[in-house]
């Protein structure tokens, strides 16, 4: 039996279980949009997720969406356009404070959360849908997962902690994620350490059925050893299909080793000439913005052992400095909003970013505190 509350566009819903409590569930429901986040779906998670950690009735949390394509594509950009289009400067920096630094405060309380947390990563799982599901306890992908930072198309760079969890790959193939994009698919998913286990996406109804199932005590150490078990009987290793990405490594981790972008791009340039595999990800650097390839890289040398506050709080310098000073704007423009994907960068080359214009971009743009200040861990 479940109890649904209006939270249009998130459905949030107490799913009651045998022993008394509940599993708080939230769907993610703005399919046409495959669920690209705004500041309100922003709010309306946080809201109920806060609400959950306090009641003590509520067991576990479960998060996915209705969308068969999509959890989330990343987020809904074009509010964010319009209000970059301004000239006044304060008008833009408060429009990307106001914009990023919820959905940063809500990915960290998700990393933090004090209860299990399953993130059922069904379909594409970009941007924003990973700084949702990556802080999860339980990260399940399906058959059709799609996971991929690749912010570099639009002037940004992998955010919502993605300075955290890409360094934390090995053989630093979290930087050629960052500056190509390169999708992957569930088994690399797991492989690299952003989801835990595979379910078939048609096993879903049944896994919820057996927590609602479930005798729960309220523990949640114990309770997540309980949801472990549930989690481990659906899954199916067996039918997960071969990972694609992880059998390149041994390349992939040859070009990130490399000691600048520039020398980055021509490794890949090489590596595309000879396995046409590389050169998807060849042309994403070479179209992408010269100064989110930069950032991205300053970012991941620069917060290598940081926590993740830390990370969060310095990305959010990195996300202003994108939107009023850097191609975060025409990035939206070319890609989002007039589709010509004709984009004109700021700095046109690779070798154009330099120490110099990583600063800029890093500057603080706000008086007082720090917006993120209270952020712990």
């Amino acid at each position: 039996m479940s109890t649904p509350h209006d939270q249009a566009p998130v459905r949030a819903e107490r799913i009651d279980t045998a022993s008394g409590h509940a599993i708080g569930r939230l769907t993610l429901d703005h399919p046409s949009t495959l669920n690209a986040l705004t500041p309100a779906i922003v709010a309306a998670l946080d809201t109920a997720l806060r609400a959950w950690a306090a009641d003590p009735s509520v067991v576990a949390v479960w998060l996915d969406s209705s969308s068969e394509k999509a959890f989330s594509a990343g987020a809904n950009l074009q509010a964010m356009y319009r209000a970059l289009r301004t000239d006044d400067t304060a008008a833009r920096d408060r429009a990307a404070l106001e914009f990023f630094a919820p959905e940063y405060r809500l990915d960290h309380f998700i990393h933090h959360y004090p209860k299990p947390v399953v993130a059922w990563m069904h379909g594409i799982v970009m941007g924003g849908g990973v700084g949702l599901a990556c802080g999860a306890s339980h990260r399940v992908v399906t058959e059709t997962t799609k996971f991929a930072m690749p912010e570099i198309a639009i002037g940004l760079f992998p955010d919502v902690g993605g300075s955290w969890f890409l360094q934390r790959m090995p053989a630093r193939i979290g930087r050629y994620l960052a500056l190509t994009g390169a999708r992957l698919g569930p088994a690399d998913t797991i492989a690299l350490g952003m989801a835990d286990l595979p379910i078939p996406h048609a096993r879903k109804q049944a896994v919820l059925d057996a927590m609602a199932a479930t005798r729960w005590d309220g523990d949640a150490a114990r309770d997540r050893v309980r949801l472990d078990g549930i989690l481990d009987g659906a899954s199916d290793w067996a039918g997960l299909a071969a990972p694609d990405f992880m059998a390149h490594q041994s390349a992939v981790a040859a070009i990130a080793h490399t000691a600048s972008p520039v020398e980055f791009y021509a490794a890949l340039e090489k590596a595309a000439a000879a396995d046409p595999w590389f050169e998807p990800h060849r042309q994403a650097l070479a179209h992408g913005s010269p100064a989110s390839a930069g950032l991205s890289w300053a970012l991941l040398e620069r917060l290598h052992g940081a926590s993740l506050a830390d990370v969060l709080r310095l990305e959010l310098a990195a996300a202003m400095g994108c939107s009023a000073d850097g191609d975060f704007a025409e990035g939206i423009r070319a890609l989002i909003v007039d589709k010509d994907k004709s984009p004109k960068w700021r700095w046109k080359d690779l070798a154009d970013v330099g120490e110099a214009e990583v600063a800029m971009l890093l500057a603080p743009r706000w008086s007082g505190p720090h917006p993120l200040a209270d952020l712990v861990g």
